[in-house]
C-alpha cells in the first residue's frame, strides 16, 4: 500500500481546503477513500468540507468515522463538537469537549469553542474562563483574544472589550473584525486616535477586500460621530458595495418564500389546530424588522424580575423550514400535519431548555419571527407576540449603515432593503388579516411616551410593574446585536429622524416604498 502516495494527495487536498474549495475536497476524498478507508484524516478531512458548507448531518457521520478509525483523532473530536453545537445538540457537544480537555487540558481550540458554547448558552463567566485559560497558554491567540473581548462586550464591559480587541489587532492589524467591533463603543467627537488609524490602515495596499469591509462600516459611523455626514456615507457605500459582492444574494427567491407562506396559509384558521402539552411554558416574542427597536424592547422587559432574555434565537426558523419546505410552491397542510407541529414545538422546547431559566418567561427577540406569527399562535399559544414597528425611512437607511453578525444579506443594498421592508409589511397585514393575537407598538411612541407605553407592554404581558424596567440601561443582561451599546443608554430621542443626512439614499428607498 502506498503511503507515501496517500500523504501527497493528503497535502494536496488540504491546501484546497485552505483555499476553501470544499466541493472538490468532498468529491476528490471521496474517490480517495475509496482506496484508502483507514485514513481518520481524510475522513475528518471530507467532515470538515461538509462543516464548511453546512452540511452538518453528513459532517456529523464523516467525523464518527475518523474518531472510529482512531479514538484519539482530538480534530475530529473537536470537529464533532463544534457540529453538534451547530445542530443545537449542546449536551452531545460538551460530552466531547470535555473528553478531548480530558486527554489534553491545554488544547485552545477546544478551550475556546467551549468556551463559546457557554457564551452561547449565556453562562458567560463560565466561558470567560474558558477563553481565559486559552489565553494563559497563548496570549497571542487571536481568537481567544477576539472571543473574550466579543463576551465582554456582550455584557457592556467595554473597557475589558478594548483591551482584547487592541490586541486583537497587535497580533494582526488586518484582522478588522476588531475595528469594527471598537468603533460601536467608542465616541470619535472624543478620541479621533482610532479614526486616525483606521484611515492609514485603509490605505494600505496589503489590506485585502473582505478586510476593507467591516473598516468602511467601522469609518462610517465614526465620520457620523463627528458630523461628516459626506465621507461617513461615502464609506457605508463602499462597504456595502464590497459586502454585496460575497452574499451573491438574489431578492427574487424571499420574496417568492413570503409569497409561498401565504397561499399555503391563506385558508388555514389557525385558532383551531390544537397541539398536545403546550401550555406549561411561557414565551414572549419580540419581532420586527431589525433595527426597528426589537433590542430596546428586549433590554426593557429583561429588566424585569419574571423575564429571561436570551437574545436571537435561531431555533424557529430552522425547525419550521426543516419540516415546511416554503420555497417550493406546493401546497401545505398544517391540519392534517400536528404531529409535525407537535415535534417542532417539543424541540423548540428542547433548545430553549439549555438556557437556565427559572422565570415565568423565556424572551426570544429574533427579528425576522414575524414571518412565523401564525405558526407562534399553535406552537405556543400562552405566548406573547410584541411587533415593533418603525418609521420606515429610519429602519432602512439603519439597515444599511450596520454589518450583522446573521446573514440579512438583502442588508446589503438599497433596493434589497426597501423590497424585504416591504415583504415584512405585506406578511404582518397577512397575519392580521389571519386574526393572529400579538401587541403593536411603533419605535417613536415607546420613546416620546415612554412610562405609558412601558404600563401598556406589561399589561399585555401580565407582568406587574418593576422600577428596574424603567432604569432599563443599567441591566447586565447580556446585549447580542448591534445595538449592544445604544440599549445601554437611558432613552434618547436622536434615532428618529436620522435618515435626513442621507438625502441621496433616501430617495432610493423612498421611490421604492412608495410604489
Amino acid at each position: 500500500m502506498d503511503l507515501n502516495n496517500l500523504n501527497t494527495q493528503l497535502k494536496k487536498l488540504t491546501n484546497h481546503f485552505l483555499s476553501e474549495k470544499y466541493d472538490y475536497v468532498i468529491s476528490n476524498g471521496k474517490v480517495l477513500l475509496a482506496k484508502y478507508p483507514f485514513s481518520s484524516y481524510l475522513q475528518n478531512l471530507i467532515g470538515s468540507s461538509y462543516q464548511k458548507i453546512g452540511h452538518l448531518e453528513n459532517a456529523e457521520n464523516h467525523f464518527q468515522k475518523a474518531i472510529k478509525l482512531d479514538t484519539n483523532n482530538i480534530a475530529a473530536i473537536n470537529n464533532l463538537a463544534n457540529t453538534y453545537k451547530s445542530m443545537h445538540e449542546y449536551l452531545k457537544a460538551e460530552e466531547l469537549y470535555k473528553r478531548v480537555l480530558e486527554k489534553n487540558s491545554k488544547n485552545i481550540n477546544t478551550l475556546i469553542n467551549y468556551g463559546n458554547l457557554k457564551i452561547e448558552l449565556f453562562k458567560y463567566e463560565e466561558g470567560i474562563n474558558f477563553l481565559s485559560k486559552a489565553l494563559k497558554i497563548d496570549d497571542k491567540n487571536i481568537f481567544a483574544n477576539y472571543n473574550i473581548g466579543m463576551a465582554y462586550l456582550d455584557l457592556g464591559k467595554n473597557s475589558l472589550a478594548n483591551k482584547h480587541f487592541i490586541k486583537t489587532l497587535e497580533i494582526n492589524e488586518n484582522f478588522t473584525y476588531a475595528d469594527q467591533k471598537i468603533s460601536t463603543f467608542t465616541d470619535y467627537t472624543k478620541n479621533k486616535d482610532h479614526l486616525l488609524k483606521m484611515i492609514n490602515k485603509i490605505k494600505n495596499e496589503k489590506i485585502r477586500k473582505n478586510e476593507k469591509i467591516f473598516l468602511h462600516f467601522a469609518l462610517g459611523k465614526a465620520y457620523e460621530d463627528i458630523k461628516d455626514y459626506k465621507e461617513s456615507i461615502k464609506n457605508i457605500n463602499k462597504g456595502n458595495k464590497l459586502k454585496s459582492e460575497y452574499t451573491n444574494y438574489d431578492i427574487q427567491k424571499d420574496l417568492q418564500f413570503t409569497d409561498n407562506i401565504i397561499k399555503n396559509l391563506i385558508n388555514v384558521d389557525f385558532n383551531k389546530i390544537k397541539l398536545k402539552k403546550n401550555e406549561d411554558k411561557k414565551y414572549i416574542f419580540v419581532l420586527g424588522m431589525p433595527r426597528s427597536g426589537t433590542s430596546l424592547l428586549e433590554q426593557i422587559l429583561s429588566s424585569h424580575s419574571n423575564v429571561y432574555g436570551v437574545g436571537e434565537l435561531p431555533f424557529l426558523r430552522k425547525l419550521i423550514t426543516k419540516n415546511f419546505n416554503f420555497y417550493e410552491k406546493k401546497i401545505i397542510s398544517l391540519e392534517n400535519n400536528t404531529d409535525i407541529l407537535n415535534q417542532i414545538s417539543s424541540n423548540y422546547k428542547k433548545y430553549t431548555s439549555f438556557f437556565e431559566n427559572k422565570k415565568k418567561y423565556l424572551l426570544d427577540k429574533s427579528p425576522l419571527n414575524f414571518m412565523w406569527a401564525g405558526f407562534i399562535k399553535i406552537l405556543f399559544p400562552n405566548s406573547k407576540i410584541i411587533y415593533i414597528k418603525r418609521k420606515p425611512i429610519d429602519v432602512c437607511i439603519s439597515c444599511y449603515k450596520n454589518i450583522f453578525e446573521s446573514n440579512l444579506n438583502w442588508a446589503y443594498d438599497l433596493k434589497n432593503i426597501a423590497n424585504f421592508y416591504k415583504n415584512h409589511q405585506k406578511l404582518m397585514n397577512f397575519w392580521k388579516e389571519k386574526k393572529i393575537n400579538f401587541y403593536e407598538i411603533t419605535y417613536e411612541n415607546l420613546i416620546n411616551n415612554f412610562n405609558y407605553e412601558l404600563n401598556k407592554i406589561l399589561e399585555y404581558c401580565e407582568l406587574p410593574f418593576e422600577e428596574n424596567c424603567i432604569d432599563f440601561y443599567k441591566s447586565k443582561s447580556p446585549v447580542k446585536t448591534v445595538s449592544i451599546n445604544q440599549v445601554r443608554q437611558p432613552i434618547y430621542k436622536t434615532s428618529i429622524d436620522k435618515y435626513k443626512f442621507y438625502k441621496e439614499e433616501v430617495k432610493i428607498i423612498s421611490d421604492i416604498l412608495e410604489e
